[in-house]
């Protein structure tokens, strides 16, 4: 699935890495629901730098998707 604020130019830069899920916290939130709504439960995410990436994604993205999927998402 390819749309908006999906770049697959990571694959330039960094071995491994099939597409980047890229935006501000509501644009990343929204594509991450839409695989949600798809079936999706489980991601691998990855960020540079990494601890920054994942401090951020907490902080901004995860909370986002957790007010839209209550039943399915741990508090902690």
């Amino acid at each position: 699935m390819i749309g908006p604020n999906l770049w697959t130019g990571i694959t330039k830069v960094r071995a491994g890495a099939g597409i980047a899920v890229v935006g501000n916290p509501e644009q990343c939130a929204a594509q991450l629901q839409a695989f949600i709504d798809v079936g999706c439960h489980s991601f691998c995410l990855s960020g540079f730098p990494h601890d920054e990436a994942a401090s951020g994604f907490a902080r901004l993205v995860r909370p986002i998707l957790a007010e839209a999927n209550k039943a399915h998402m741990p508090n902690g």
